[in-house]
């Protein structure tokens, strides 16, 4: 890879980063091993003021750090990493994700005329560890390798590519949890057609590796969706708020990441059948979440 002093890259890939300075190593190889024909300026914004994750982003030169004295949330240190960054193109990818060979080139080339917002499949950075693949699966249901090009609703901040001016266009990512979500979804209103699944376009997610942080992780995955109300009529609000509908959202939500696994994901009806046990334990922890989320919220 070509990491770039000069003042305008191609493409400025942003990594926020708040705790995960050993995951952050990973991220950082997996990046400068990567060979293009472009310019790359790779930007780590430290969200806490983390020694840590300095030293970590210090290891590989070239690497340009940012550090806040406050803590960030996911939002604030993408923007802040994007009012940082020189590229004609925007990349984000998590501190506890790996790209793939292709992910840089995919990108770069994925924007065409109606291309707005570019997003691709997220696998298991631990394919062998099953809390890690369900806490995923979970999460990302929808991204799978199988998944073909075309016109998407969405994509998480982990792997998202977006156009420098585009992106100040929206206004940048809301500074609240759910941030990626809303931004798509301003993203979806402003360009109906314009956010692109590429499937070149892959990273890979380190998962939850305890039963303990697979509950607490997907419990407050829920309470987000609910509390800002994300993708969910006022229907759905009321109903979530009664203990009798938990059942109800657990299978519901089940069934719908089981079809988008045996669609997107190709793990085989054995694999899938064997992590079902923590199917179930994350769902419900994301239902009581959900519950709690649902009674949080207040109508405006």
């Amino acid at each position: 890879m070509n990491i770039s002093p000069r003042p305008v890259p191609s493409v400025s890939v942003i990594i926020p980063c708040k705790g995960h300075a050993a995951e952050l190593t990973e991220c950082l190889k997996s990046l400068t091993q990567i060979e293009t024909e472009f310019e790359v300026e790779i930007i780590v914004v430290d969200s806490a003021a983390d020694a840590r994750v300095q030293a970590a982003a210090a290891e590989l030169a070239g690497v340009k750090i940012v550090s806040s004295k406050t803590e960030l949330t996911a939002g604030a240190a993408r923007n802040y990493g994007a009012r940082e960054a020189q590229g004609q193109i925007l990349a984000f990818i998590d501190a506890d994700c790996k790209a793939e060979a292709q992910w840089l080139a995919a990108l770069y080339k994925g924007f065409g005329q109606n291309q707005k917002l570019l997003g691709g499949p997220i696998q298991n950075f631990s394919p062998t560890t099953a809390i890690c693949m369900a806490d995923n699966l979970l999460q990302f249901s929808d991204f799978g390798s199988g998944r073909e090009d075309g016109i998407a609703e969405h994509f998480p901040g982990c792997n998202m590519a977006i156009k420098r001016t585009d992106f100040f266009a929206l206004g940048g990512f809301p500074t609240t949890a759910g941030e990626d979500v809303v931004f798509c979804l301003q993203a979806k209103d402003r360009w109906p057609e314009g956010l692109y699944f590429l499937n070149a376009m892959r990273v890979r997610h380190k998962g939850r590796e305890s039963l303990a942080q697979l509950w607490r992780h997907q419990e407050a995955f829920g309470f987000i969706r609910a509390s800002q109300s994300l993708l969910l009529t006022s229907r759905q609000i009321n109903l979530g708020r009664s203990a009798l509908a938990l059942p109800a959202v657990i299978f519901k939500r089940l069934a719908y990441i089981w079809g988008r696994i045996a669609y997107g994901h190709q793990l085989g009806p054995v694999k899938t059948c064997l992590l079902l046990p923590l199917f179930v334990f994350g769902l419900t922890a994301w239902s009581v979440g959900f519950r709690r989320g649902c009674r949080n919220h207040v109508h405006t």
